[in-house]
This record gives structure tokens, sequence and C-alpha cells, in this order.
């Protein structure tokens, strides 16, 4: 087995995400309210991965932004094993954050849970 090394990298790019909120309402008064935007935010981070083998990978990130979010952070920590050349499984947690306060849409949003995947190499 080869001595543990890591890999450190900074982080930059442009987030995307479109939301939109519809409450229906069963009255006679009021049918539903809605509430639609398209949400751009930079942002910037770092991920470190440290390697076990030439086939197990531990990897730490995150990040945090905004623009039209007054923020929105995301941290995500995996295992990867890559199982061929051409191919690996991850598992692991993140958790994503968006808080929003124009006057379009008022959103605080948190996702967060497992995450598992396969990763293909070309």
């Amino acid at each position: 087995m080869e001595d543990f090394w890591y890999r450190f990298e900074v982080l930059g790019g442009i987030r995307y995400m479109y939301v939109e909120n519809k409450f229906d309402f069963y009255s006679d008064n009021l049918d539903s309210l809605s509430a639609k935007d398209n949400l751009w935010d930079g942002f910037g981070g770092i991920r470190l991965t440290g390697f076990l083998n030439d086939s197990i990978s531990a990897t730490v990130r995150a990040d945090v932004g905004g623009g039209s979010s007054d923020l929105v952070w995301n941290v995500a920590a995996l295992v990867d094993w890559k199982f061929k050349h051409w191919g690996s499984a991850y598992a692991g947690y993140r958790v994503l954050d968006y808080k929003v306060s124009n006057e379009a849409l008022g959103l605080n949003l948190q996702a967060k849970g497992p995450v598992i995947g396969l990763a293909f190499y070309w």
C-alpha cells in the first residue's frame, strides 16, 4: 500500500436554481398565491480529497456565495470507491442552504441528507 496523500483544490463558479412556490386556499376570498424566481449565485470554496489507496478516497467540500440570494452555502463529505479505471461509487452527506429576501420571493431553504451515486470516467 502506498503512503496516504491528498489533493487541495480552490473552487469557483456559478450556481443556478429555479424556484416556484404555489399555495392553494380553499376559501371564497382567495384562490392561490404564487411566486417564482431564477436564482443566479456566484460561489467560492475549497475541496480536500485524501487518498487512502489507489481505489478509496474521502472528500470534504465547502463553498459560500451570493448574488440573487442573500447567502447560499454548501458543505459535503463523501467516500469514493474506484472499482475500475472507468467508474466509481460514492456515498456521503450534503447540506445546501439558501437565504433569499427579495420582493418576489422570500425563501429560507435547507436541503440536507445522504448522497449516493456512480461516477463514470472517459
